[in-house]
This record gives C-alpha cells, sequence and structure tokens, in this order.
C-alpha cells in the first residue's frame, strides 16, 4: 500500500478578506487596483490572490500578495523553502 502524505493548508474565506483587507488599511488599495503582486507585478483582485503574507512593521501589520499564476506560487514556495 502506498502512503498518502498530507499538507497542512491555510486558508480564508473570501468574505473574511474584506474584513482583513478593512483591518491593514488595504481595502481601498484593493478596490482601486492598487495592490500588486510581489512576483510579477499584476494587479490583485478578489479573483486572481493566490497567497497573502502577513508582514509586521513595527505596530502595523500589512500584507503582501502572490497572485495565483502558476510561476508566482512556485517562486514563494521555493523562496520558502516549500
Amino acid at each position: 500500500m502506498f502512503g498518502k502524505k498530507k499538507q497542512m493548508i491555510n486558508a480564508i474565506l473570501d468574505t473574511d478578506i474584506e474584513v482583513l483587507l478593512k483591518q491593514t488599511g488595504q481595502y481601498e488599495d484593493l478596490i482601486n487596483e492598487k495592490l500588486i503582486c510581489k512576483c510579477c507585478g499584476t494587479i490583485i483582485s478578489i479573483e486572481n490572490i493566490g497567497i497573502i503574507i502577513p508582514v509586521n512593521a513595527g505596530e502595523k501589520i500589512y500584507l503582501e500578495f502572490f497572485c495565483e499564476s502558476a510561476l508566482c506560487l512556485q517562486k514563494y514556495n521555493c523562496e520558502n523553502g516549500k
């Protein structure tokens, strides 16, 4: 028999993204198409978010985004040892 490899996936519901972005002060940036993929520069929308990374900047937390492109996701995984 072959064993199945389990992988933990952290996820956020679409309905929670708006709340999260408002907490970090980035909701208006999403609406105004100012959020971009950290890898390729694609404009981030609700439909193309691949990875959301929280970044601690002193007392403030903001989010960085990678789009759903396979190349961007692969680059993130390679750079972060996944």
